[in-house]
């Protein structure tokens, strides 16, 4: 029996030692996806709600999903000036334009996971740069 137990006891000490290892999965991936036709035209519906006669998206849109959540970073033109345009959408749910800035997006408004599948470029704080 003793040498039953000095046998197994590596086994179990293992077992319970790798269990934090093979939980390994459950955080949410951040996808980097390629943007569609018909999502650019959302992403200019939701805007020009509130920006009539904004010009965009312009090219160099950024799109991912994160925990089932829909994430884009796109510019848009409005009166000569560009301005930086976070928006989100939930599954079932319209694009929301969620915050506009001059040129960053800030991990407030887009999860830091999507930002680095997107491979921008931190400018300190929570803010990355998008590049024009």
């Amino acid at each position: 029996m003793k040498r039953l137990l000095l046998i197994s006891t590596p086994f179990v000490l293992a077992a319970c030692l790798a269990a934090p290892v093979l939980a390994c999965g459950d955080e949410p991936m951040a996808e980097n996806l390629v943007i569609a036709p018909q999502v650019k035209v959302a992403l200019r519906s939701a805007y020009s709600v509130s920006h009539p006669g904004a010009r965009g998206p312009l090219p160099g849109t950024f799109y991912g999903r994160w925990n089932g959540n829909s994430y884009a970073v796109a510019r848009f033109e409005l009166a000569g000036r560009e301005r930086t345009v976070t928006f989100f959408r939930q599954p079932s749910q319209k694009w929301r334009a969620v915050h506009e800035t001059a040129d960053t997006v800030c991990t407030d408004h887009v999860p830091v996971d999507l930002i680095r599948a997107w491979w921008l470029v931190h400018t300190g704080g929570r803010c990355f740069a998008v590049p024009s």
